[in-house]
């Protein structure tokens, strides 16, 4: 009985997170955006911008457009922390 239990919590889990990255990557991403996400993703979901940037190679201005973008999409969120942006990965 235990088992079959954590067997389907197993799917439940492995399902919503695949329909969850699946969100992610079915709207219009360019590239820059998917490399912004997989870094966010690779580093444990946040990252200040400078880090960001480093970590990227992006120019300042492209990954900061890119990442208004996806906070507008809802992908991400930029919070305040000691006068840094922080950029946050909403999505799994």
């Amino acid at each position: 009985m235990a088992v079959a239990l954590i067997v389907i919590v197993s799917v439940v889990v492995m399902l919503s997170r695949r329909r969850a990255i699946e969100a992610v990557e079915g709207r219009n991403l360019d590239d820059v955006d998917k490399l912004i996400i997989a870094t966010l993703r690779q580093y444990g979901g946040s990252l200040y911008q400078s880090q960001l940037q480093q970590l990227t190679n992006l120019p300042k201005t492209t990954l900061w457009r890119h990442v208004m973008k996806l906070r507008d999409m809802g992908i991400v969120r930029v919070d305040k922390v000691n006068g840094l942006n922080k950029v946050t990965l909403l999505t799994p």
